[in-house]
């Protein structure tokens, strides 16, 4: 009898697979010091004291990084962090 392949096997499959993209941000990852960062630019970031809430500042470091290292509009790279499996793990 042959098994059906399920989605979500398919998923974990594809999850695993080692792309150029995902190779280049695991390298972005090792290099930059996230904690470094956040450290010097939170004292300045904007607390949320009215209005809405502030995203968390490491997820805006990296999505503003993401968007200068492939040059995306604001649009594009929210669209890619949604769509692209790579982006979303780094963010």
């Amino acid at each position: 009898m042959e098994t059906q392949l399920k989605l979500a096997m398919m998923n974990d499959e594809l999850g695993q697979a080692r792309t150029s993209k995902k190779e280049f941000l695991d390298k972005i990852e090792s290099i930059i010091p996230w904690d470094t960062f956040v450290g010097i630019i939170e004292p300045c970031y904007y607390k949320g004291e009215r209005g809405n809430k502030p995203y968390p500042l490491e997820l805006m470091l990296r999505i503003f990084l993401l968007q200068n290292l492939y040059d995306l509009a604001d649009m594009c790279v929210m669209t890619e962090v949604i769509d692209s499996r790579a982006f979303s793990e780094f963010c």
